[in-house]
């Protein structure tokens, strides 16, 4: 039977989602290798999925450190694993890379990774997206460069409590793709699936009832940008200033400010009326069993109906 309540996580963070990130070094080159990517093939793919797509292709490592701040902002970054960027004459290099590799494959993807990761408690979806064969080994590269306290390794995954990396193999024209290693076949994502994969793996973060609830609360509000500011019209300076300046404090004009938006956003969320009526049924449905339990000799039931009526 269907988790609905799995199902009702995947719209929700469809919804939320609203702007992914690529960066490969092929996105605008007419590249024929394993590594080829289309910019503008998966551009429109993520157009008719009504997500932005912004694709950013380094040519240099002065580009690669500017990207920090994009990806901070993005919902989803997927990044190619090889990005083949000459270092400028002057760069200094990364004590901690392998001074015997004259091909660094993935050094700049795990710098990007660990800057990203950096931020603490930042919920991030992240795609390593490549021609590579080694999808494995790629895995355990930077699994060394997270903190293994807190992130745990799976199939071509590492994931922490807010964060996710996938490592996945960009589909290529031929029926003899991991012919040598027919395990990694369920990890080729075409360009067609990249919006499914990244809906399943971001619900899969997020599939909770309060977590679930955020996540609609976040997009009704990124939705109603215009209204919400509509309320805090410029036009009302004047009348903030004047409230200020009769105040014993000036601190308390700021808890007014905090006070004044809460309620815009409570009374957003209220008109905007959050649909929560099936989540709790739906959850239980697939996570309780029915079953009787033995405590002291006490039989005692337990009924995912009965838990439904009395929550």
């Amino acid at each position: 039977m269907a988790d609905r309540f799995i199902e009702q996580s995947k719209e929700i963070a469809n919804n939320f989602i609203q702007n992914i990130v690529f960066i490969d070094d092929k996105a605008y080159k007419n590249d024929m290798t394993n590594n080829a990517f289309s910019a503008l093939d998966v551009s429109n793919v993520f157009a008719q999925s009504g997500k932005i797509c912004a694709v950013y292709a380094p040519k240099s490592i002065s580009d690669v450190n500017s990207y920090n701040t994009i990806l901070n902002k993005a919902d989803v970054v997927i990044l190619d694993w090889y990005l083949d960027i000459e270092k400028e004459e002057n760069q200094v290099e990364d004590p901690d890379a392998d001074a015997d590799n004259d091909d660094p494959r993935g050094e700049f993807t795990l710098k990007l990774i660990s800057d990203l990761l950096s931020q603490t408690g930042m919920l991030k979806l992240l795609i390593v997206y490549t021609g590579e064969t080694d999808l494995f080994e790629i895995t355990n590269s930077i699994y060394q460069k997270v903190d293994q306290h807190s992130f745990h390794k799976g199939d071509c995954v590492i994931q922490s409590l807010n964060s996710k990396i996938l490592v996945r193999a960009k589909k290529q024209n031929s029926e003899t793709q991991f012919a040598h290693n027919p395990e990694l076949k369920d990890k080729i994502v075409s360009y067609e699936s990249l919006p499914t994969l990244i809906v399943e793996e971001f619900a899969d973060m997020t599939n909770g009832l309060l977590s679930n609830f955020a996540l609609s609360s976040i997009s009704a509000i990124r939705n109603n940008t215009s209204r919400m500011l509509s309320v805090f019209s410029p036009k009302l300076d004047p009348a903030y200033l004047g409230h200020k300046i009769l105040l014993e404090n000036t601190f308390e004009s700021k808890q007014l400010l905090i006070k004044l938006f809460g309620e815009a956003i409570s009374e957003l969320l209220e008109t905007t009326d959050i649909d929560t009526k099936d989540w709790v049924d739906n959850w239980i449905e697939n996570r309780i069993t029915d079953e009787t339990i033995s405590i002291n000799g006490v039989s005692i039931g337990k009924s995912k109906d009965l838990l439904k009526k009395n929550v």
